[in-house]
């Protein structure tokens, strides 16, 4: 979880992903440990720190399916960038 111009952004992505970059067509995705951090964190806390965020980065399957069912992520707002998907919520 950041804190960017006092908005909480939580940055969700799987482990073997983490420190790589993807990119098709012009769409770029760099899942940076210095923004996704590098802490495993179990599926209930994620849901949790998603109530209280502002903005929430989800990046690979299993952070995607874990936060699907809990923020009613329709399959329509999941981009795949070279087999990855990812998510962007800013709640308003």
């Amino acid at each position: 979880m950041h804190e960017r111009n006092g908005q909480k952004v939580l940055a969700v992505c799987d482990r073997d992903i983490l420190g790589k970059t993807f990119e098709e067509g012009k769409f770029m995705l760099n899942v940076k440990e210095s923004f996704y951090g590098n802490q495993e964190t179990p599926g209930e806390k994620i849901n949790s720190m998603a109530l209280s965020a502002d903005q929430i980065n989800i990046s690979g399957e299993k952070a995607v399916s874990c936060l699907k069912k809990e923020q009613d992520i329709n399959d329509s707002s999941i981009m795949t960038i070279a087999g990855v998907p990812h998510v962007q919520i800013i709640k308003l």
